[in-house]
């Protein structure tokens, strides 16, 4: 929950990763000066980004193994293809001019199983009972 309802993340575009990937791969090569596969990721991962058109460019990323090699294997996939949706967390949650204390996200998790008749209706009367809104007032104090 945050305080104006949007999600906590933002996407993370293709481009934006392949930055972070050559970011990634120029520290190892310092690292490890001379490994001429190291300086084949970054190579490659160049040569992607520049061959992004610009609609890929500002497509989200969904991928894998966000650390995968992309001379072995290809880095961009769809869900379908086992492939996760990159996000980064939403900056202008904690810009606020609110004091240090003030509360700006809660996260409510729960998991169960639907063959488990018991924990599922335990969470369907959680559900139905919870005070969300007297949890959101929560935000922004």
């Amino acid at each position: 929950m945050t305080p104006d309802g949007r999600s906590p993340y933002k996407p993370l575009t293709r481009e934006r990763f392949l930055h972070a990937k050559e970011r990634y791969y120029q520290d190892l090569l310092k690292q490890y000066p001379g490994r001429r596969d190291l300086a084949a990721d970054l190579a490659k991962t160049t040569e992607m980004l520049q061959q992004l058109t610009p609609e890929e460019r500002q497509a989200t990323a969904i991928v894998r193994d966000p650390l995968a090699s992309p001379i072995r294997q290809k880095l961009f996939v769809t869900e379908a293809e086992g492939g996760r949706r990159l996000v980064t967390i939403d900056g202008h949650l904690f810009e606020s001019k609110l004091p240090r204390h003030a509360v700006r996200v809660i996260t409510v998790y729960w998991e169960w199983n639907e063959e488990n008749l018991a924990k599922a209706q335990a969470i369907r009367l959680f559900k139905d009972n919870f005070d969300f809104q007297a949890l959101r007032q929560l935000l922004d104090r």
